[in-house]
């Protein structure tokens, strides 16, 4: 095979692979035979199992490459970018450098390192490698953008803002970076700019989760502002959109105490009042055996120390969805919390809230583990995916004060700006064996605690089917 004729096929392999097209990728790549060198073949291979989600097997064949070639530099790349999906970001920086080593001059392995760094908190790090990316490309603007974010991060706003801007001004169909732009605005005390650029990202192509995001910071942004008849108004136009969606509902609640004037979103206006606490032990014969079995199951799970993008700080959490292991005692609690949930409804059946009158005739578990260590704690956050959360309490702390390793509700969260400080909250002292459900939009904390015990417990959200 000629070399024009081997390159058209390869580009038509990556063709495939970036349209998902991953039967026609693997037949390609069989067609060429023994006329594709082998480091080739397994990195073709990687990839496929990359965009697939199966990274166990892609870093195998990227491996494979690189042992092959030691100076293949797309493996290693790659490589780094399979350990990142699956979580393992120490490997993931490891095999960067190793990249970076073979090709000091890609903009790209700069600017990729420089995000691994900025995962790890390694924030004068992470900057040094996006200079380094955009003094090598000067139209490098995922580079630019990730500097807004580090100097974001390190609370310099006038820099974060002019590398946002820049990002802009090179590419303008970016979802996220107006978006970047408004929080930082924000946080350097500039609400008009902030309010502009917020709406701006929402005439990008978002996600939900993310539109109603955008949608709160801008609710927020009347605040701030004291524009109170906009933020009514605004209320009245996204109950119509949508009557049941839990951000808005966590932050017109808030907002509403905070203007002192009536909740007009109809979900869930006072959260407080459905928190539930109760046992499961009647459904067992021997509840504590229960307990011992379940621990142990949950337990030899696979936890990460603070995992990416979650509200753990010092502590462990699991990764990915725990209800879709089937774990034989976890799918026994799950039935349980069911019963529990009908119990929980009756309670308030009778009440006028679409969190009630809507009801979801059917759930799904999202559900996962949190194992916290001394001075650990989970930050404030709601469950926006969610319609009811809960937790399950498989370990408590024996020696504790006040009101340690409890959990806190509250109006407040997500850093809203506060102009009444007379904010209600509720404190429960769960204890093992117990259970707490509560509407996915009610903002939520686990407190600290100074005890060398764990907390461990099994936290979950209901989601409409």
């Amino acid at each position: 095979m000629n070399t024009i004729n081997f390159n058209n096929n390869i580009s038509e392999i990556f063709k495939s692979i970036e349209l998902k097209e991953f039967s026609n990728a693997k037949q390609l790549i069989s067609n060429l035979g023994d006329n594709i060198n082998l480091e080739i073949k397994y990195n073709l291979e990687g990839l496929i199992y990359l965009r697939t989600d199966n990274y166990k097997s892609s870093i195998v064949k990227f491996k494979k490459a690189i042992d092959i070639n030691p100076k293949y530099l797309s493996a290693y790349v790659n490589l780094a970018l399979a350990y990142e999906k699956s979580n393992d970001i120490s490997n993931s920086e490891k095999y960067l450098y190793l990249a970076l080593e073979l090709n000091l001059q890609s903009d790209a392995i700069h600017n990729s390192l420089g995000h691994i760094l900025f995962k790890q908190n390694k924030i004068k790090e992470s900057i040094t490698h996006f200079e380094k990316a955009v003094n090598l490309n000067a139209g490098n603007y995922k580079a630019y953008f990730n500097l807004g974010n580090a100097f974001d991060a390190m609370g310099d706003y006038e820099k974060s803002i002019k590398f946002f801007k820049k990002t802009i001004e090179i590419n303008n169909n970016l979802p996220d970076v107006h978006f970047h732009l408004a929080e930082s605005f924000k946080k350097n005390n500039n609400c008009e700019e902030a309010l502009s650029n917020y709406k701006i990202s929402l005439k990008e192509k978002l996600t939900w989760l993310r539109r109603e995001k955008i949608n709160a910071k801008i609710l927020e942004c009347f605040l701030i502002l004291k524009r109170k008849k906009e933020y009514l108004n605004a209320v009245i136009q996204l109950a119509k959109e949508n009557t049941n969606n839990r951000r808005i509902a966590a932050t017109t609640t808030y907002i509403a105490h905070q203007f002192n004037v009536k909740n007009d979103y109809p979900f869930c206006k006072n959260p407080l009042d459905f928190i539930y606490k109760g046992t499961l032990m009647n459904y067992f014969e021997n509840y504590n055996n229960f307990l011992k079995l379940i621990y142990g199951e949950i337990t030899n799970q696979n936890f990460q120390w603070e995992p990416s993008s979650k509200t753990t700080r010092k502590g462990f959490g699991t990764v990915g969805n725990l209800s879709e292991k089937k774990l034989p005692f976890m799918s026994q609690l799950e039935k349980y919390i069911l019963e529990e949930l009908s119990k929980f409804y009756n309670i308030h059946k009778n009440k006028k809230d679409t969190f009630i009158s809507n009801w979801p005739k059917q759930f799904q578990f999202i559900s996962w583990s949190n194992r916290l260590k001394k001075e650990g704690y989970n930050i404030t956050h709601i469950h926006p995916g969610g319609w009811v959360s809960g937790v399950f309490y498989l370990k408590i702390p024996k020696n504790k004060k006040n009101d340690e390793a409890g959990i806190e509700f509250s109006l407040h969260g997500d850093n809203y700006y506060i102009v009444n400080n007379n904010i209600p909250t509720k404190t429960l002292h769960p204890e093992v064996g117990e259970i707490v459900l509560f509407p996915s939009s009610l903002f939520h904390r686990t407190i600290p605690f100074e005890s060398d015990e764990e907390r461990v417990c099994i936290a979950f959200d209901l989601c409409k089917i």
